[in-house]
């Protein structure tokens, strides 16, 4: 496994760096395997201590968290999205990331604890990739205004969600 603590944005010229958090390690692994074959750099934890322990021990940056936590479901990964959003250390606190939903219903509550992108289970590898893609180009200016437009989008239509597979807005 690769070590990957502190987390800047990544800015050699190498992959963007990301840290699978999963309590399952099957799931764990499909999704870096889906992750690498698209070209990024992955590590995979298991649990929110590593996950925080990790990111704040060393100098590797990483640009992003994927949360999935198949086994003990959603609310596992918005306690780790909040210890993420409420760390002291800037770098931690500022990182993007990625929420794997189990039902759609949820994707207001991620957004709402800072969520820089949701996908919802079931959904396709490209769905995926896409998702990173997209959280990891955004700046700071971009990222806020993103989530508060998914946050508008889906208040207007009573939580319900904006997409099958991801948050993706129809008004872009």
């Amino acid at each position: 496994m690769l070590k990957r603590t502190r987390t800047e944005r990544n800015t050699d010229d190498g992959p963007p760096r990301l840290l699978i958090v999963d309590d399952n390690a099957d799931a764990a692994h499909v999704l870096a395997k889906i992750l690498r074959a698209a070209g990024y750099e992955v590590a995979e934890v298991a649990d929110q201590q590593t996950t925080v322990s990790m990111l704040t021990a060393g100098p590797v940056p990483v640009a992003g968290v994927i949360a999935s936590f198949t086994t003990t479901g959603t609310s596992a990964g918005l306690r780790l999205l909040d210890a993420i959003r409420n760390h002291a250390e800037s770098a931690v606190s500022g990182l993007r990331y990625l929420l794997v939903s189990d039902n759609p219903r949820q994707q207001l509550y991620g957004l709402q604890a800072g969520a820089d992108a949701i996908i919802v289970r079931p959904y396709a590898s490209v769905d995926l990739v896409e998702a990173v893609r997209e959280m990891l180009g955004r700046d700071d200016e971009e990222r806020v205004a993103y989530r508060r437009r998914l946050i508008g989008a889906l208040k207007a239509e009573g939580s319900e969600p904006v997409g099958t597979a991801s948050v993706t807005p129809t008004f872009f």
